[in-house]
């Protein structure tokens, strides 16, 4: 194994090593490679230098990837963020009625460019915000993508970043239906991002299309720690995907579940692991959220084993009553460790956020939404 290969190997298994990268630097100049010298300017805080350096060896920097750096939505965002020689995130968004004539250009190919090119060797950020097509919003063909080509180095991976037309939940300019978006089977995924600690999806992730299925598969992320699922309608499948997921280092977990309408059919049954805190010895943060079955959740989080350990507890945008609100207020010393609890969004009268707040040290209230009747309760983000 060569020098440089040793280099790269050690920077992709640690990044953030500078000893490391200043090595490589010397290394490369040593060899007249420009990236050499775009890291020693960067590591002396040179900006604009290293900017004027980067246009003008946009060839070995850029290359194919040069007709991508902003995104292809109408909002023009920088695409790539640089750090010390090497793309350290990328920002992929495509709106195609912004693609005109012979503009061939897509997001399967801008990917599938920047993780076989040098300048991505290192990415740690990754960022698939839109890819808007003519009949709906597709991420399938880029998770086989990066499944393909895979990222040694990538740590944080948001798939969907967008505000959601029908709901809460989303953030970005580019507004859109949470159910119009499909994930496609990302099985495959999971083993070629083996380092990532941060996994944001913002997916429809129970279709209701006829034919069409989105699929989480086994997951295996050994050093995850943070974790959003964001949808309208989370599927059985993909509820008992999460629960038997294997993170051990997993200190934060948001799951969306929505409405049946939109394939969301997961039911308490289906999370039994996660009550269990079958291999969640560091959750510290639950939030079961957007949920219609929210009472049912609060009788079962009362006996759940996993209820000492949470520090913060989230139950927002679903269908809490004052019954559920009750029995999480009789049982308040099951949550020994309880910090917080978040019940914004919800159906709680003022008697029943008094309550609450007179036994656990923070509730967060935002605005509840009426109470009655009944039949006319509903998720915050369904589609």
């Amino acid at each position: 194994m060569s020098r440089q290969t040793e280099l790269e190997a050690a920077l992709i298994a640690n990044p953030s090593s500078l000893d490391t990268r200043l090595v490589y630097a010397d290394l490369l100049q040593a060899q007249g490679d420009p990236r050499g010298e775009l890291i020693s300017m960067q590591h002396a805080g040179r900006v604009d230098q290293a900017n004027v350096f980067l246009e003008k060896h946009a060839a070995a920097f850029y290359g194919p990837l040069e007709q991508y750096t902003t995104s292809i939505d109408g909002e023009d965002t920088k695409t790539f963020d640089w750090h010390l020689g090497f793309i350290r995130k990328a920002r992929f968004s495509l709106d195609s009625n912004y693609l005109r004539g012979a503009d061939d250009r897509s997001l399967e190919a801008a990917l599938a460019t920047l993780l076989a090119h040098p300048s991505g060797l290192l990415l740690e950020e990754l960022v698939l915000a839109m890819n808007m097509l003519d009949d709906g919003g597709y991420f399938e063909p880029l998770i086989a993508i990066l499944a393909k080509h895979g990222a040694q180095a990538l740590k944080r991976l948001r798939i969907g970043e967008y505000t959601n037309a029908g709901g809460p939940g989303g953030e970005g300019d580019y507004v859109y239906e949470n159910s119009w978006t499909r994930l496609g089977n990302a099985s495959a995924l999971w083993k070629a991002i083996p380092g990532l600690e941060t996994l944001v999806i913002q997916v429809g992730l129970g279709s209701s299309n006829p034919g069409q299925s989105d699929v989480l598969g086994t997951i295996e992320l050994p050093h995850l720690r943070h974790l959003e699922v964001i949808t309208g309608g989370l599927s059985q499948e993909n509820a008992r995907s999460i629960a038997v997921a294997k993170w051990p280092q997993l200190s934060f977990m948001n799951l969306w579940f929505g409405n049946e309408n939109y394939g969301g059919n997961a039911v308490l049954e289906d999370l039994g692991p996660i009550f269990d805190g079958s291999g969640l010895s560091r959750l510290e943060h639950l939030g079961l959220m957007n949920a219609t079955f929210t009472d049912e959740l609060c009788a079962r989080l009362v006996a759940a084993r996993v209820a000492p350990q949470l520090k913060e507890l989230s139950l927002a945008h679903g269908v809490l009553t004052d019954d559920g609100a009750a029995i999480l207020g009789r049982n308040a010393k099951a949550f020994m460790g309880l910090t917080s609890l978040d019940v914004s969004n919800c159906y709680l009268t003022p008697q029943a956020i008094s309550a609450l707040s007179a036994v656990f040290p923070e509730v967060v209230v935002g605005e509840q939404r009426p109470a009655d009747p009944a039949d006319d309760r509903y998720v915050a983000l369904s589609e």
